[in-house]
């Protein structure tokens, strides 16, 4: 094939953006271990925003866009002071790192226009080129050596312009020591695409672990789209192990609590390691499902262990260290899509920097929140694998569709605010192993479903409501992108902060560049970070450093590695839909009964690990993602924490054993229970 012509990119305006004079002063941000941890990774984090804007001009973009985004953006500075700083590590000495901002420290920003690059393809689901987007992530700063300390910056801002089309955002931060040489090139042999998991596929994915799985404490969605991921990745590999991890927010995890507002890193990792035989097929997503559960169950609910110090990874790896590892970037929880800097919101999200070492990334859909939306970044063979394996396993589970989702409440007026004292029979059923009953009638009717949604169900809704005002505990669920936008992109250093203490930036950028340059909205409705280091563990931030030093990134001599090409990989967005999530969910709860932990993350999780190693052979491959640990270490920490509060769950198995159906539910067990393992021992 010929080469793609390399994009036309201008560079319009190179600038500096500092907050406000005087705003802050000289300050500094010490390192926890949740941040120190990030310094032993190379790879920076790029994410990228597209903004679909048919009648923008150059002159619109230069005259008023910019002028806003560089304004807006230094008012939020003043607020987010690290962004503008640089990290400071002190190489020969035991002192512990540090964001510092000196006055006039400023964040590098880019504005280009790009005239080559079809935009509508960009933002679209379907397999498209990774190299085509590297040229719309920022570069980050050179690494500066003064004295006996050096000093890095740690983000980067790119906004291009693709004329009567839109926008895109890029930003960069970085995850340990870089300079200006480190980028991503192309072009590769990758692409990336974007698969969806409606509402209603993650449901069914839900429902069928809960049936098969019923034991499995822990059955979210993010369990089961983990698990259904997991599970179709498993397919692309022969029998080996691999490990399927991601990162969870520690914030309101730890005794006691972060605030949310916290600025910082606090993400703990959960680890989930399977055979791809185990985790492949039908019976492989339920043992994804159950394994990520299991996992995720155990770190939610271990306040005192999330934030202990963890054995030897090795100890997950009875099988072999992992032939394939994949990580998780993104989390449903934060609406991306939501982002309005006064142009709209984002037509698509990206996160490119899973392109360096497979991981795919999650976040909420763009149509649907409640609907999750999987990158994925493979060669093109694989690809190819990938969305037949996607395909086949949603196929393959029992068809359902949720017609309505109704709340129904007695008429107004008819019942004022009550509680019902429980007496010691009612209070016995709240330790019972099996304390719910479930009944099912039959009615035999020769109904349509016109019939149905229009009489049957009003009438339904309207009896529950009357009866209700007389039996008010009583709760029933009754079962149907020239002329076209911008892309931002955005890089940080992962040192930095986590993703939840990125998005509440990125929030109040947003909120004041809605509100013209002024910061009013921000304060009256944004929640301020809180810088200080409620994750005190000095024990851990030594032998986190440690650990560090040891790395060979600990010196002024590391480059960030880059993405180069041409490549012969393909990006492809896949979508399982919240239907599909039941169906998964169902499928793990019904055949791994004693998974503890089968939540849509886990299932879905499973379910792309099972689809991946179908590529490959025999081999041992880990699946791998973070876990916040604000809320589940003692003390919490605040949602407002900033830094990393995130720590690893990694899952080890052979593709052999997590391809297929079989592998499939093997792959959503070992997920599940180290999940559950990982969010209910806080001590560990």
């Amino acid at each position: 094939k010929e080469m793609d012509p390399l994009p036309n990119l201008t560079v319009l305006e190179q600038s500096e953006v500092s907050p406000p004079p005087a705003a802050i002063g000289s300050r500094s941000l010490l390192l926890t271990f949740l941040d120190i941890v990030w310094l032993a990774y190379p790879e920076p984090t790029h994410t990228l925003f597209f903004y679909e804007l048919p009648m923008i001009t150059k002159t619109h973009f230069t005259q008023t866009i910019i002028p806003s985004l560089k304004q807006s953006l230094s008012l939020t500075l003043q607020h987010f002071f690290p962004f503008a700083g640089k990290l400071t590590i002190f190489p020969t000495s035991t002192r512990l790192p540090e964001i510092r901002y000196v006055e006039g420290d400023s964040v590098a920003v880019t504005f280009a226009e790009c005239n080559n690059l079809d935009f509508n393809d960009l933002i679209g689901n379907h397999p498209r080129q990774c190299d085509q987007f590297y040229h719309l992530i920022p570069l980050l700063g050179r690494t500066t050596k003064v004295s006996d300390y050096i000093t890095i910056p740690v983000f980067a801002v790119q906004v291009t312009l693709f004329p009567n089309c839109g926008i895109s955002i890029g930003i960069t931060n970085h995850h340990s020591l870089c300079d200006t040489n480190t980028i991503l090139i192309g072009p590769t042999d990758k692409v990336r695409a974007t698969f969806i998991l409606s509402r209603t596929t993650i449901t069914r994915l839900k429902k069928l672990v809960s049936t098969q799985l019923p034991t499995l404490a822990y059955v979210s969605s993010f369990t089961v789209s983990s698990a259904y991921i997991w599970n179709c990745l498993a397919s692309l590999h022969n029998d080996e192990v691999v490990l399927f991890g991601f990162a969870v927010d520690c914030r309101s995890r730890i005794d006691p609590p972060i605030a949310a507002a916290y600025f910082g890193n606090c993400l703990l990792p959960c680890l989930n390691v399977a055979r791809t035989s185990v985790i492949t097929g039908k019976e492989g997503f339920l043992a994804a499902a159950e394994l990520i559960g299991e996992n995720l169950n155990k770190m939610l609910t271990d306040k005192e262990g999330v934030l202990k110090e963890n054995g030897p990874t090795e100890n997950l790896f009875i099988d072999g260290p992992p032939t394939r590892i994949t990580g998780v970037s993104g989390t449903p929880k934060f609406k991306f899509y939501d982002l309005d800097f006064g142009f709209g919101k984002p037509k698509k999200f990206e996160i490119v920097s899973i392109d360096y070492n497979g991981s795919i990334s999650i976040s909420s859909c763009r149509e649907a929140n409640e609907d999750i939306e999987i990158g994925v970044c493979l060669s093109a063979t694989e690809m190819e694998v990938f969305v037949s394996s996607f395909k086949s396993e949603m196929d393959s589970l029992p068809t359902l569709t949720v017609l309505e989702e109704s709340q129904v409440s007695p008429p107004p007026g008819t019942i004022s605010s009550k509680s019902l004292p429980l007496t010691f029979f009612d209070i016995a059923w709240i330790a019972h192993p099996e304390p719910t009953t479930h009944t099912l009638f039959f009615y035999e009717l020769p109904i349509t479903k016109t019939h149905f949604t229009e009489t049957i169900v009003p009438n339904l809704k309207q009896s529950l409501s009357v009866t209700l005002q007389h039996f008010f505990p009583f709760v029933v669920q009754v079962t149907l992108f020239p002329n076209c936008g911008i892309s931002i992109g955005i890089t940080n250093h992962h040192s930095l902060c986590d993703t939840n203490t990125m998005f509440c930036f990125l929030k109040a950028w947003t909120s004041i560049s809605q509100s013209s340059g002024s910061n009013k909205l921000f304060l009256a409705n944004g929640t301020l970070p809180i810088y200080d280091r409620l994750v005190k563990y000095p024990k851990q931030d030594e032998s986190y450093l440690k650990k560090a030093k040891d790395e060979e990134t600990y010196n002024e001599e590391y480059k960030l590695p880059r993405l180069s090409g041409p490549t012969d990989k393909v990006r492809a967005t896949f979508i399982l839909s919240r239907t599909t999530i039941n169906r998964l969910k169902k499928l793990v709860s019904t055949q791994v009964p004693t998974l503890a932990y089968v939540s849509s993350f886990t299932v879905s999780s499973a379910y792309i690990w099972n689809c991946l190693a179908s590529l490959h052979n025999d081999e041992v491959v880990l699946f791998a993602f973070a876990v916040d640990c604000r809320s589940r270490i003692e003390p919490p920490i605040p949602a407002a924490y900033f830094g990393n509060c995130l720590l690893p769950c990694l899952n080890v198995a052979r593709t052999s054993v997590i391809t297929g159906k079989e592998g499939f539910l093997a792959a959503a067990e070992l997920i599940g229970k180290n999940l559950n393992k990982m969010l209910t021992d806080k001590e560990g």
